[in-house]
Order: structure tokens, then C-alpha cells, then sequence
């Protein structure tokens, strides 16, 4: 008899064939930039790759209190269930199906969920935020689901980012700058989500003036710590913003009694060339630059 029910399967499942459910899929979110701005928007996208056809999206978008969600916007091919989705508080529930219809593509491959923009609130004293997805789950054409176990997120924090110029961070100094630079040039080489300013003393210098040993690069974050760098001008050990013959002076002074030139940003201006000691050949080498 049981002979018999294992042939009656076999041939059903030879004529009638079950479907094996094969879906796996993919999310990730990206944004624009990882750390937010005082003022201003940062754009983000939730984006999906599956090897089969999808039908739906499920998943739980989460944000940080002092944060703002704007501007959300899915791909044309879904629709969501309750036709709106409400991102002024967070968490919000993504529930979503394509849209059905002639000309309407398949949703297959790489293809995104949702793109929206991610603000800092005013009264935000944090360094950090987060965005993140979680209990996520895509349909198919027969209603079958996979789950994505594992959350997606972004975080945004203060940040600072110093390119093409040698710094320490320990001693917050930058050095090794060429005379002349303008304020200008010089932040075209800072990025940051905060605002930098350059101070010679208390007041802020204008775009095109240029900078001098001992000018500071400042700003303060969202927490309250100010955070000051010190600009260190090669061969400008007199704070003048340029090389000159008293500069030079000034260095062999130094060479021959010794603790003339006393600060870090100082000291690194005076080392011309670069080769971490402070010898004659700074000062020949200065004077021949000076001279061209």
C-alpha cells in the first residue's frame, strides 16, 4: 500500500511540479555624505538587488530624535498599501507593492526602494545621528517572503577631513602650507559638515587674504567643543604671511644661539625644506626663493 501512495506522488509531482521558491535579495542605504550639515539637507537612498521578480517591500525606517526625514519618495513602480507614508516620526513602517499594469517593468536586479533627504533639527546639540531599516521582507510573484535579518543603517557624525595639507591631530597643527594662500584656496581643501573659519586672533579673516603662521583654523560643533587648528607657514617664522630677509634672519639667529623661534607652528616654518631640522640650508634656500 505504501508502495502504491509513493507512486501517486511520484507521477504528481512529475505532471504537477512544485515551484521551488528561490528569491534572495539584497538592501542597502547610501547617503551623499556622513556627516549633517547646520543648514541644509543630505540625500539618501535605499536601494535592492534580487535574482527574481519582486512584488513587494516591507521594512521599519528608524531616525534619531533630533533628526528630519523629507522629501520621500518611492520608485515609480511601487505603491504603498495605505497610499501614504508619514516620516515626521520615527519609526515608520514601509509597506509597499509594484504597481501592476500594461508597460509596467518588472521589478528585477538592482533597482531603488526610496530616496529621501535627512536634516538636523535646530535645537540638536548632538555629534551624532542615525538612520537605520530593519525587519525587512520582500514578496513574489506568489506572494512568497524573504527576510532580511540584518539591518541596514547610516550614521552621521561631525567630522573633519584635511586634504593636500600636512597636519597633526595630536598637536592640532597644520604645516608644510607654501607662502602665499589665500583663506579661500586653503578651505577649498577642508571638508567638513561644519563651518570653519579662519581667525587672526578674534576676528575671522576675509576669503582673500591670505594666511600667516600662527592664524587659527576654528569651529565649534553641535556639543559645544570648539576644536582650533594652528596654520604653520613655511618660511614664515615672523607672521607676516610671506618669506622674507628678516624671515631669514630670523632662522639664522636661531641656528647660531638657539631658542629664537619658540612654538610648534613656528619651529615647522622655519624648517624650509622640509627635512625635519633646522640648518643653514633652510636659510640659503629661503634667501634663493626670495630672490627669484
Amino acid at each position: 500500500m505504501k508502495k502504491g501512495y509513493a507512486l501517486i506522488v511520484l507521477i504528481l509531482t512529475i505532471f504537477f511540479p512544485v515551484k521551488v521558491f528561490a528569491l534572495t535579495a539584497t538592501v542597502n542605504m547610501t547617503c551623499d555624505d556622513h556627516g549633517l550639515p547646520d543648514v541644509g539637507t543630505v540625500s539618501c537612498t535605499i536601494a535592492a538587488s534580487s535574482d527574481d521578480v519582486v512584488t513587494g517591500f516591507h521594512g521599519v525606517l528608524s531616525f534619531s530624535d533630533d533628526v528630519s526625514i523629507t522629501n520621500f519618495a518611492l520608485n515609480s513602480n511601487f505603491i504603498t498599501f495605505d497610499g501614504n507614508i508619514t516620516t515626521n516620526t520615527s519609526p515608520v513602517d514601509i509597506d509597499i507593492v509594484t504597481v501592476a499594469g500594461e508597460g509596467i517593468d518588472d521589478l528585477e536586479g538592482d533597482f531603488t526602494i526610496a530616496t529621501f533627504d535627512v536634516s538636523i533639527k535646530e535645537e540638536s546639540i548632538s555629534s551624532t545621528q542615525q538612520v537605520s531599516l530593519s525587519s525587512m521582507k520582500f514578496y513574489d510573484v506568489d506572494v512568497n517572503t524573504v527576510n532580511i535579518t540584518d539591518p541596514v543603517m547610516v550614521t552621521f557624525s561631525d567630522y573633519l577631513t584635511i586634504n593636500n595639507y600636512l597636519y597633526d591631530d595630536e598637536i592640532l597643527l597644520i604645516y608644510g602650507l607654501s607662502c602665499p594662500i589665500t583663506a579661500n584656496v586653503f578651505l577649498a581643501n577642508i571638508a567638513s559638515n561644519a563651518v570653519w573659519n579662519i581667525f587672526n586672533g578674534d576676528a575671522i579673516i576675509a576669503a582673500t587674504d591670505p594666511l600667516a603662521t600662527g592664524y587659527k583654523l576654528g569651529t565649534t560643533y553641535r556639543d559645544g567643543t570648539a576644536v582650533e587648528y594652528t596654520v604653520s607657514m613655511l618660511g614664515d617664522v615672523l607672521g607676516e604671511g610671506n618669506i622674507s630677509v628678516n624671515g631669514a634672519r630670523k632662522i639664522s639667529r636661531h641656528i647660531i644661539e638657539h631658542d629664537v623661534i619658540n612654538g610648534e607652528a613656528y619651529l615647522r616654518a622655519a624648517d624650509y625644506d622640509q627635512n625635519n631640522t633646522i640648518k643653514m640650508n633652510d636659510v640659503v634656500k629661503m634667501l634663493k626663493d626670495i630672490q627669484e
